[in-house]
């Protein structure tokens, strides 16, 4: 939503893999959306989720980036959310693997990719979108200074 509304010539599309976050999604489309923003709901980890959206020119994602493992650890604020929002597998890259390999092959050449991840994860997700055609990756903090995001641009060979 706030994509399309910073940029009102953007056609957007919303990807939920779970039945209540997409309900969530569809009341906050209804509530706040103005018709432009497409509600997909699709498990993003499968080559044939969502065959609609091909030749795209950018994929913004914030997934589950956690360990496993690292799950009960987590504050108990934190373990309140469904731990499939925050599951990212054994090694918190499954979603990352996905998108590098399911999702960056779907951008138009020159188009963008920008996710959120673990404070500790930059290199890792750096390294598989390189090695997926990701270039001129850059790392960006959040507010704190921990490495937050992981960004670069696509070009088809």
């Amino acid at each position: 939503l706030g994509l399309s509304r910073l940029r009102g010539d953007a056609r957007v599309a919303c990807v939920e893999w779970y039945g209540q976050a997409f309900s969530y999604l569809q009341k906050n489309l209804d509530r706040y959306g103005d018709g432009r923003v497409l509600a997909v709901q699709a498990d993003i980890t499968r080559e044939d989720a969502a065959p609609e959206l091909w030749n795209l020119n950018a994929v913004i994602s914030n997934p589950p980036y956690i360990e496993a493992s690292e799950l009960p650890l987590l504050q108990k604020e934190v373990q309140a959310e469904p731990a499939t929002a925050l599951d990212g597998g054994s090694d918190g890259l499954d979603f990352y693997r996905a998108i590098a390999q399911i999702w960056l092959p779907r951008l138009k050449s020159g188009g963008i990719v920008a996710v959120e991840i673990g404070e500790t994860q930059a290199e890792k997700v750096s390294a598989l979108f390189r090695g997926a055609g990701l270039s001129r990756i850059q790392i960006r903090p959040d507010f704190n200074g921990f490495d937050r995001v992981v960004s670069g641009v696509y070009r088809r060979e």
